[in-house]
């Protein structure tokens, strides 16, 4: 008598699942596609083209961001004795050569070989590159491709550099417009005058004063002095004519003096440094 062994589907279907779950999972880490692993291959070098058809054309490319260019070679024979389209008997060999032009763009392969030899692939997870060709004049005329060896993964562009920015490692003083010269105004001979106060920042203590004097040919030993804040005069320059700027102090009250060599005071002019 022969024993039946019944399989309770029921009680292991817990177990159908969770294996169907665990498998499913896998199968969403595997990558997708070459794009998934590098954002833009490279195809330059050289390497072969293998066909389906039994052709085999070695290249030799070079790649500049997406656009590729090279040269493409294969071999034949002419004359000689063939057996159902294998030569058997004789035959002398030819290269024949062909430029190669077209693109890369992630992992769409295109070129153009000679004047009517397409060739388009896609390159695969592993970076083998595989596709179809066909004459461009004759588009029913078609084979499939691989290439010979993988592609390389071209490196992403570095990002751009941040422009470097200066800093002097001080705070920011702002500072109050410089005005420009103030002529001084006109003056009687024998007079004095004296340009605006002028400071090249708001914070900066020190600013400067442009003094123009003239004594006339009346007065050719006349000296020019200056009294600070009231104080006794100091003497600036021993001219009877001319100009000159002259250092002032933010606060303080200067009084400028044109006199005769005797200490006849022939002309003055107050200048107050507080703008």
């Amino acid at each position: 008598m022969l024993n039946t062994v019944k399989f309770n589907f029921l009680a292991w279907r817990p177990m159908f699942i969770l294996g169907g779950l665990l498998f499913a999972a896998f199968c969403a880490l595997l990558p997708t596609s070459a794009h998934g692993q590098c954002a833009q291959w490279d195809a330059s070098g050289e390497w072969q083209i293998q066909q389906s058809n039994g052709y085999t054309l070695s290249v030799d490319l070079t790649q500049s961001g997406k656009a590729i260019n090279g040269t493409s070679s294969y071999g034949t024979t002419t004359g000689g004795t063939k057996v159902l389209g294998v030569l058997v008997v004789g035959g002398d060999p030819a290269i024949h050569r062909d430029n190669v032009s077209g693109n890369i763009e992630g992992d769409d392969f295109y070129v153009l070989i000679g004047t009517a030899g397409v060739y388009r692939g896609k390159v695969g997870p592993s970076g083998r590159i595989d596709g179809t060709t066909y004459d461009q004049n004759h588009p029913s005329s078609q084979a499939t491709w691989f290439s010979s060896r993988t592609m390389k993964c071209s490196p992403p562009p570095p990002p751009p550099r941040p422009k470097p920015i200066k800093s002097s490692g001080k705070a920011k003083v702002e500072s109050a417009p410089t005005p420009p010269s103030t002529p001084a105004p006109p003056m009687k001979v024998p007079g004095i005058v004296a340009s605006q106060v002028i400071f090249t920042s708001i914070y900066q203590p020190v600013g400067f004063v442009v003094l123009t004097w003239d004594a006339g040919p009346d007065h050719p030993n006349a000296q020019v002095w200056v009294k600070i804040n009231g104080s006794p005069k100091i003497l600036v320059l021993k001219q009877p004519k001319g100009g000159l700027q002259q250092t002032v102090e933010r606060g303080r009250t200067y009084e400028y003096i044109l006199a005769e060599k005797t200490g006849k005071t022939l002309s003055t002019v107050m200048v107050v440094a507080v703008n």
